[in-house]
């Protein structure tokens, strides 16, 4: 994992131009297995088809990716996986929501912890690392990002956003 966070550190970030809807296909295909595993279906709602960002598009695909897992992670079967892309006061927002077993709203910080005691089995027992979060938060956060968690607590689903400036 350290090797990740060299790997993050040596990213340029000149503005590109992302094509959303190419982005969210290549997530689609690298999370597809899961979501047929536990027949889970992901609905995608794009908002805005192209958007000028500093991030790098595989790190953006790495994160949605990791959301995407955690989300089917903490779902149950023939559920469903929300994830939507729109701007919100200029920002470009990233939203995957779940209505999985959510989590305690008073721990959400404890979440983004590296090696975090807050990891859990997910609702297979899929196990989690306590990592994944952590490396979302220092991606986001390098290319000026906010990365958010809200939960309505165990039992009420998930959703985790992250935002980034339009750049022009």
């Amino acid at each position: 994992m350290i090797k990740d966070e060299d790997e993050i550190s040596k990213k340029e970030t000149d503005p590109k131009n992302v094509q959303i809807a190419s982005v969210l296909s290549r997530v689609g295909e690298q999370v597809a297995q899961k979501l047929a595993s536990k027949k889970i279906k992901l609905i995608t709602v794009i908002e805005i088809e192209e958007a000028r960002l500093k991030i790098e598009e595989d790190l953006l695909i790495r994160v949605l990716v990791n959301l995407i897992d955690n989300a089917i992670k903490f779902s149950l079967p023939e559920s469903e996986i929300k994830v939507s892309v729109h701007l919100n006061k200029g920002q470009l927002a990233f939203v995957v929501s779940d209505s999985g077993i959510g989590f305690d709203p008073k721990y959400k910080e404890e979440l983004f912890k590296k090696f975090t005691n807050r990891s859990r089995l997910g609702t297979a027992n899929e196990p989690s690392t306590g990592i994944g979060l952590y490396l979302c938060r220092k991606i986001v956060e390098k290319y000026q990002g906010k990365l958010l968690a809200e939960s309505g607590g165990i039992n009420e689903g998930a959703t985790f956003s992250f935002f980034f400036e339009n750049v022009n």
